[in-house]
């Protein structure tokens, strides 16, 4: 997980320690509209994917010889959800940051979503406060009329802002399906391309 992107805080790696229920590390990310290209000959339908909820201690681990962060510490939890059409996800992450001679950090982000099973509707939602203040949110949804078409997403907030997204594009849960069969055959998963708000990149919006 990177570091906050402001001065005073420069150096410092946050780390997950090992989680409360899970046996791995976890890399804390939010996605905000996570969107991917699918993987060649993956097939979504291999896996069958379970209702979970994670939760994760973060600590510092060590920092760079030109930091000034003293301490970091967070938390960061994880579910997801079965409903009746798709799967609803939830993820909150904390992390405070005390550097030598800056004030604390302390960020929090929530992130919601929504994705149908059959890869048409996708909802978001995520909310970004530092030191209890907002400094950033974002609402929207992806919709495409049928399997295959292209698909566009709507933002709520900020008002007005649209995106059309190609047909290859398939939506996070889909992905992580995918990705998982990959897996699960012992293959290599071939580099996957997000997209958010009209860019084109290669990871998710940073965390703080």
């Amino acid at each position: 997980m990177g570091t906050p992107a402001r001065p005073g805080a420069r150096g410092a790696r946050v780390e997950a320690a090992q989680p409360c229920r899970h046996g791995v590390a976890v890399a804390a990310g939010v996605l905000v509209l996570g969107l991917w290209a699918p993987l060649g000959g993956a097939r979504a339908d291999e896996v069958a994917l379970a209702p979970h909820r994670a939760a994760y201690e973060l600590r510092l681990t060590g920092t760079e010889a030109e930091s000034d962060v003293t301490d970091a510490y967070g938390a960061m939890t994880l579910e997801w959800t079965r409903t009746c059409d798709g799967w609803a996800l939830s993820q909150k992450l904390r992390v405070i940051i005390t550097p030598e001679e800056s004030p604390r950090l302390d960020s929090e982000i929530s992130f919601s979503s929504f994705e149908s099973d059959d890869g048409l509707r996708y909802r978001f939602s995520s909310r970004t406060l530092r030191n209890g203040r907002e400094v950033e949110a974002f609402r929207g949804r992806a919709e495409r009329p049928t399997a295959g078409a292209p698909a566009t997403a709507r933002y709520e907030l900020p008002e007005g802002g649209e995106v059309a997204l190609s047909p290859d594009v398939v939506f996070p849960m889909q992905h992580t399906r995918e990705l998982l069969a990959v897996a699960r055959r012992g293959e290599a998963p071939s580099r996957a391309s997000s997209t958010g708000r009209g860019r084109r990149t290669a990871r998710s919006r940073p965390t703080c």
